[in-house]
C-alpha cells in the first residue's frame, strides 16, 4: 500500500508539472548575450500632429506620415530641415487611383515606398519626385494579391513586402502549413513557409492571427519576424540556390506565459511585453517594445500603451543594445544610416520626435 501510495504521489508531481509546462510556457534562456542599456533624450517637434497617424518614414529631408482622417489625402510630407513645415498631402480614401480602403505602409525602399489596401487583396508601389519648387508622390503600379485557402476559408497575407527584385513575402499565420507565404513579382503565390513562434496542436489559423500576428520588414534578400504579443524575433534569408527563405535565427527574449484551450490563446500575468515595431536596417534590427505585463498594457491611455524600449540585435542574432527612451512611441522608423531615430509619441497630443542613435560598444 506504501509503495502504490508512493508511486501515486509520483505519477501526480509528474502531470501537475507537465500541466504548468504546457500552460505556462516560460522562455528564459539567454542564448544571445545580453542587452548593453543605453539612456536616450529626445528632440521633440513644435508641431502637432492633427490626424491620428499610423506609420512614418523618411527619405532625403522629408519626413512622411501616414495618418487617418485627413480630409483630402492619407499622407503628409514635412520639411525636417524647417521645423516640419508642411510640404503636401498624398493619397485618398476610394477605390481609384492613389486611393485605398484602408491603408497600411509595409515597405520603405529608395525613393519609394509600398502600400498594402488592406481587405482589398492589393499592393501599390509609390514613388517620390523632388525638385528645387515641388515634391510629387504618385502611385506607379498596383498588383493584386492571390487568394488562397486556409482550413477552407479565403485568407489575405497581411504585412507584405518585396523580397530583393523577384519576391514578395507575406505573414498568414497558418502553424501547419506555413506561417509566411512567398509570392513572385507579378503577386502570384509560389508557396507557404516557416514556423510559427510557439506550436500547439489542434489551434486554428485563426487563433494565431488573433494573437501571434506581427511585424515584418524586409532588407534585400532577407527579412525579419517580430511576433506582436510575445518577445519572439525570427530571421529568414533567401540565398542563392534556396527555393523559399530559411530560419537562420530566432530568439524569445522576454518572458512566454500563456494557455491555450478554446482556440484562444489566452496570456497570463507572468507574460510580458508587445512589440510596436520591427526595423531591419543593414548593420542592425531594432525592435520597438513595451516593456510591461501584458495584462496591465490598455491602448485607452497613452502611458499604459507607448513603448519606451528598442531592442538592438545584429545580423548574426546577438543582443547588442537596448535603447530606454524619455518620450514612448507609438510608430518608429530608423534612419537608413542608422544614426536617427524618429518616433510618434503622444504628449498630450500626437507629436514626432528623433533621437540620435548612440555608437555601440
Amino acid at each position: 500500500m506504501k509503495m502504490r501510495a508512493k508511486f501515486k504521489l509520483i505519477i501526480f508531481t509528474f502531470l501537475i508539472g507537465c500541466f504548468f509546462i504546457k500552460c505556462s510556457n516560460l522562455k528564459t534562456e539567454n542564448r544571445n548575450g545580453s542587452f548593453r542599456e543605453y539612456s536616450l533624450h529626445g528632440q521633440l517637434y513644435d508641431k502637432d500632429i492633427v490626424m491620428r497617424p499610423f506609420g512614418l518614414f523618411t527619405l532625403d529631408s522629408m519626413l512622411f506620415i501616414v495618418s487617418s482622417g485627413i480630409s483630402d489625402g492619407f499622407g503628409q510630407v514635412f520639411n525636417l530641415q524647417n521645423d516640419l513645415e508642411e510640404l503636401g498631402v498624398f493619397g485618398n480614401i476610394g477605390n481609384g487611383p492613389d486611393e485605398f480602403i484602408s491603408p497600411e505602409l509595409t515597405f520603405v525602399g529608395d525613393n519609394y515606398f509600398f502600400m498594402q489596401n488592406v481587405n482589398a487583396r492589393e499592393i501599390a508601389k509609390w514613388s517620390v519626385a523632388k525638385t528645387d519648387s515641388q515634391i510629387k508622390v504618385s502611385e506607379i503600379s498596383r498588383l493584386r494579391l492571390e487568394h488562397h485557402d486556409v482550413s477552407g476559408i479565403r485568407t489575405e497575407s497581411r504585412k507584405v513586402n518585396p523580397l530583393g527584385d523577384e519576391y514578395f513575402v507575406g505573414l498568414i499565420c497558418n502553424p501547419e502549413e506555413g506561417y509566411f507565404t512567398l509570392y513572385n513579382k507579378n503577386m502570384e503565390f509560389i508557396n507557404s513557409f516557416g514556423k510559427p513562434p510557439i506550436y500547439e496542436s489542434g489551434m486554428s489559423p485563426f487563433s494565431y492571427m488573433r494573437r501571434l500576428s506581427g511585424h515584418l520588414s524586409a532588407n534585400g534578400s532577407s527579412f525579419v519576424f517580430s511576433a506582436m504579443n510575445i518577445p519572439y524575433i525570427a530571421y529568414y534569408s533567401m540565398e542563392k540556390g534556396d527555393a523559399t527563405p530559411v530560419l537562420r535565427w530566432e530568439d524569445t527574449y522576454g518572458k512566454i506565459s500563456y494557455t491555450a484551450e478554446n482556440d484562444a490563446f489566452n496570456f497570463s500575468d507572468k507574460a510580458v511585453g508587445m512589440t510596436m515595431g520591427v526595423q531591419n536596417r543593414d548593420e542592425y534590427i531594432y525592435v520597438l517594445y513595451i516593456d510591461m505585463p501584458w495584462n496591465q498594457i490598455d491602448f485607452s491611455f497613452a502611458e499604459k500603451s507607448l513603448a519606451k524600449s528598442i531592442l538592438v540585435f545584429n545580423r548574426k542574432g546577438e543582443r547588442i543594445a537596448r535603447l530606454n527612451m524619455d518620450h514612448g512611441l507609438y510608430f518608429f522608423y530608423v534612419s537608413e544610416d542608422e544614426k536617427t531615430i524618429y518616433g510618434i509619441t503622444q504628449n498630450p497630443d500626437y507629436m514626432v520626435v528623433n533621437y540620435e542613435i548612440p555608437e555601440f560598444q
